[in-house]
């Protein structure tokens, strides 16, 4: 565990694993993704992963329309 998010660089005060990689990140990340285009998708690929056992799903990865959207909401998140 690291005190600063991969994702975004910020204080890792509390974190949660990312619905679309393996990543630990922090709260307001977790946040965006939920604005991501495929949000849906990746969650319910994750579900899905788990109702049949694997636990250790990679997730769906982030797509570049994804990637993009996270880094506009990054940067409106900076002072």
């Amino acid at each position: 565990m690291t005190d600063r998010c991969p994702r975004c660089g910020g204080a890792m005060l509390g974190h949660s694993c990312s619905w679309f990689t393996t990543e630990d990140i922090c709260f307001a990340c977790k946040n965006d993704e939920r604005e991501c285009p495929n949000y849906a998708l990746a969650v319910a690929a994750d579900e899905g992963a788990c109702r049949a056992g694997s636990y250790n799903f990679p997730g769906i990865g982030l797509a570049p329309e994804d990637a993009a959207v996270l880094a506009a909401l990054r940067a409106k998140r900076r002072p």
